[in-house]
């Protein structure tokens, strides 16, 4: 059964903001080829990005296995060992992550999945508001029902209509033992 990954934002788990340098997204939003999850390989624009990790005041302090900035989610170590026993379709770009006034190199990845899922919401059976169709976005989804087999017998995908990333079950298993990892059935999915 395929899971939708979504931050955890239940009390009681931390929820570290990622901030990433501004100049540093300067420098790749000015090449037209970047974008992550698009399918296409970044390692050759990528260098040295670097992202301060901020504790939320409204939730514990500390780090997660799995976090989101614009315009890249953030994942550990930890993460990305599991999505390599899994053979997943996806680059893992370094990070230069500062934590508490820390520097900690090789700890924290931003991930790109190549696997990208187009066209896998049945849009006759899902309820949305279907004005943004036209540009392949689905928003304020009611009602989420993907076709037969939307990952292709792969572990993971991206699933480009709504935005989020999706696993199979297996993987969803593992990932399940994370911090800061919700999975979430796409029958229950909303936005």
């Amino acid at each position: 059964m395929t899971k939708l990954l979504e931050i955890d934002l239940r009390r009681g788990v931390p929820r570290p903001e990622a901030r990433p340098h501004q100049a540093d997204l300067n420098r790749l939003f000015d090449v037209p080829a970047y974008g992550l999850c698009r399918g296409q390989s970044q390692e050759s624009l990528w260098g040295t990005v670097r992202v301060t990790l901020v504790d939320d005041r409204e939730s514990l302090p500390g780090l997660t296995d799995f976090m989101m900035t614009v315009p890249f989610y953030v994942v550990s170590r930890r993460f990305v060992e599991l999505l390599v026993a899994h053979n997943c379709d996806c680059e893992y770009l370094p990070l230069e992550a500062t934590y508490k006034r820390k520097v900690i190199l090789g700890e924290f990845f931003a991930l790109n999945v190549l696997n990208i899922g187009k066209s896998v919401v049945d849009l006759d059976r899902s309820i949305f508001d279907r004005r943004l169709l036209e540009f392949g976005l689905m928003r304020d989804v009611e009602k989420l029902v993907l076709k037969d087999d939307p990952m292709n017998g792969s572990s993971i995908a991206y699933f480009d209509e709504v935005g989020r990333i999706a696993v199979n079950e297996s993987l969803a298993e593992d990932l399940a033992l994370l911090a800061g990892v919700r999975l979430v059935d796409p029958k229950a999915f909303t936005s």
